[in-house]
């Protein structure tokens, strides 16, 4: 029997007699393995589930990861992120609550607990960043070690596969490490690990990144020389978005750093551009300085206000290095209120002032994490969907250190010939 019998017959007689699109919606349906599977049958096939099925995928949110810590944790623990949880919310079943999972929710974080190399695999300490369907992890057991070489995985949930990255003898000291990758744009990522700490930049101190190329598996070193005073760097924001070869971070100080990853020569372009309302409020920025996201192929940046109740979505448009904030929407919270407020018990009213989000990655939804529930709303019919429901057990944590939205990707990861390591004791 030849590729095209195949194709024709798969999975079942009058597969071929089916629209495009009815077979798009089909095959994007199937687990990854049978659907890499049948990628591999013909040059059709591969054609199809490359082109069509894999940016459908990834256009489509599967679920979010959230950051918690349980109710019943001492009053310092709130200070230590290695007592902070980290759990995935489907968006793709009804209400879960934490006693009664959905069954997509139960499996993903089985397979991912499944592919962490270490023995605490579901603090988030370890976690560095999430990338279109890529997470980049830490072994959190050399963090607190001195001059112990930080070691890297990338975790791939889709194709249950974690890599782990070859080692650079000069890491020894905790840095942030960011993810940039699109399987839509290449199937190689990149990860970017800074040099040193964003406080200690300056003019006469640029700031510096080691970056390592899954393409060549090896680590290099790019120096970023923006003339700008110190005040702009500070401390960063944790988890950075990645667009178009772009990588765009929040300062703590009300900035936005704009780094242009596929310079010619392999070097890292920078630009930085005050924030909207810095001026207004510096405090306020310094305390939250906001939220990053893409959406439909665009840069959002979303924050609140003058310590208002309305949020604020802003697209930057760049003209000549100068860049120009538009506001886009304008989204009052009250009424996102008086459709939430009546699932939490009035000590949780206060801390739903303080909110997480995250952008959908093709819809006009907004993902948005409240005390103890996690909802998506549609700002242009209003309607409010529950996605996660706490049972009183556990809050989630109110600033964006960990809630970003997952994807899948089908892309299988290369792996570099590393001598294996000892599987962790529980």
């Amino acid at each position: 029997m030849d590729a095209t019998e195949i194709v024709v017959e798969w999975p079942e007689p009058g597969w071929s007699k089916l629209t495009e699109d009815l077979q798009v919606d089909i095959l994007c349906k199937l687990p990854e393995k049978p659907l890499l599977r049948f990628k591999c049958v013909s040059k059709s096939s591969n054609s199809l589930v490359s082109n069509v099925c894999v940016p459908k995928i990834l256009a489509s949110v599967s679920g979010l990861f959230y950051e918690y810590y349980p109710k019943m944790s001492p009053p310092l623990a709130l200070w230590n992120r290695r007592k902070f949880l980290m759990d995935y919310a489907s968006t793709t079943t009804t209400t879960t609550t934490t006693t009664d999972y959905s069954s997509s929710a139960v499996n993903f974080m089985d397979t991912y607990r499944a592919l962490v190399p270490f023995v605490n695999r579901t603090t988030v300490n370890h976690v560095q960043d999430c990338c279109n369907g890529l997470i980049l992890l830490v072994d959190p057991q050399q963090l607190h070690v001195p001059l112990k070489i930080n070691r890297y995985y990338v975790l791939n949930p889709a194709t249950k596969q974690c890599i782990r990255i070859p080692v650079k003898t000069a890491h020894t000291e905790i840095r942030m490490a960011f993810l940039a990758f699109d399987p839509l744009e290449s199937p190689n990522y990149k990860i970017l690990r800074l040099e040193r700490p964003t406080v200690d930049c300056s003019e006469n101190k640029p700031v510096e990144f080691d970056v390592f190329s899954s393409d060549t598996g090896e680590w290099g070193v790019s120096t970023l020389k923006v003339p700008l005073s110190p005040i702009v760097y500070g401390h960063l924001v944790r988890h950075p978005i990645y667009l178009k070869g772009f990588l765009y971070m929040l300062s703590y100080r009300g900035y936005l750093l704009h780094f242009h990853l596929n310079a010619p020569n392999g070097a890292i372009k920078g630009a930085v551009f005050e924030l909207p309302g810095r001026d207004q409020d510096r405090l306020l920025h310094e305390v939250h300085p906001g939220f990053v996201g893409v959406s439909k192929g665009c840069f959002y940046y979303l924050n609140h206000a003058d310590r208002s109740s309305s949020i604020l979505i802003w697209t930057l448009e760049e003209e000549n290095k100068a860049g120009k904030w538009i506001l886009k929407r304008t989204i009052d919270t009250i009424n996102i209120d008086n459709l939430v407020r009546h699932r939490m018990p009035k000590e949780q009213w206060l801390a739903s002032t303080y909110r997480r989000y995250a952008l959908h990655p093709t819809s006009e939804e907004i993902f948005i994490s409240i005390a103890v529930i996690i909802i998506s709303y549609n700002p242009l019919t209003n309607e409010v969907k529950l996605l996660y429901e706490s049972d009183g057990e556990r809050e989630l944590l109110p600033l964006q250190y960990f809630f970003f939205p997952y994807s899948r990707c089908l892309v299988p990861l290369n792996n570099f010939s590393l001598p294996a390591l000892p599987w962790p004791s529980e």
